[in-house]
């Protein structure tokens, strides 16, 4: 039963980080709000750069993030992980603001994207050292809930921002109540997200042997880092 709870956590951990792809949803209304406040000429095309902000993210922190895992363990990695891309979440309250479009890439694209990846594998690892002989399953029952956050949190943000479907004119979104939905959308989203991961911290278990072996793998990799930093601080060479 323990390992059915930890593996619905690890199912809701993906269920938060899967909602940014709810992007091509949250664009409308982003892109019309900073049209009002101070980017009256800010285009869709234009504001792909958050996403692209996003993808560069993960591609030069990913390498990087395993390191990470192994220096402070599987539970904290998650709990830092969600704990950054919340944060990510809620600051753009402020950038949509701000009329500077590379702020909001900055929060809404580069620091989710920093959290998702820190937070991102090590639920599968915990996930399938719970059911070894069924690691294809219980790892698609957990990536389901990435691939499903798109669906579940584009139906949350329309029916804050828009429940009476009011539509566009020529393109964007003109009316001011809505408009003025958009940021405080920000801080909701980040409240239930942060909510949500705060509650798995409890529901997710890391098996005795998978912890004592990442407390082994921690200690080697600090003696690593420890003889590598010796090694060259020792070298003339590094100065």
């Amino acid at each position: 039963m323990e390992g059915v709870i930890t593996v619905f956590g690890c199912f809701l951990v993906h269920l938060t980080l899967g909602s940014f792809y709810s992007f091509g949803n949250m664009m409308t209304y982003m892109v019309s709000y900073m049209r009002k406040h101070g980017l009256p000429d800010l285009t869709y095309g234009e504001f792909i750069v958050v996403n692209s902000a996003w993808g560069f993210t993960q591609g030069i922190v990913t390498p990087f993030s395993g390191f990470i895992v192994r220096l402070i363990g599987l539970k904290r990695a998650i709990f830092l992980g969600c704990a950054i891309f919340s944060i990510g979440t809620a600051t753009t309250y402020f950038t949509l603001d701000s009329g500077n479009l590379m702020l909001v890439a900055l929060t809404y694209g580069v620091t989710q994207a920093f959290g998702e990846v820190i937070a991102l594998i090590p639920p599968m690892t915990i996930a399938m050292s719970w059911f070894p002989e069924k690691r294809a399953l219980v790892t698609g029952l957990v990536v389901g809930g990435f691939g499903g956050g798109s669906f579940i949190w584009n139906q949350v943000q329309t029916a804050i921002i828009n429940p009476d479907n009011i539509g566009v004119v020529d393109e964007y979104f003109e009316d001011e109540e809505l408009l003025n939905r958009v940021p405080t959308v920000m801080l909701i989203l980040a409240a239930t997200y942060l909510s949500i991961q705060c509650l798995v911290m409890f529901l997710i278990q890391v098996p005795e042997d998978l912890e004592q072996s990442g407390e082994e793998e921690k200690e080697t990799f600090k003696s690593f880092l420890v003889n590598v930093l010796k090694t060259a601080l020792t070298r003339k060479e590094f100065y």
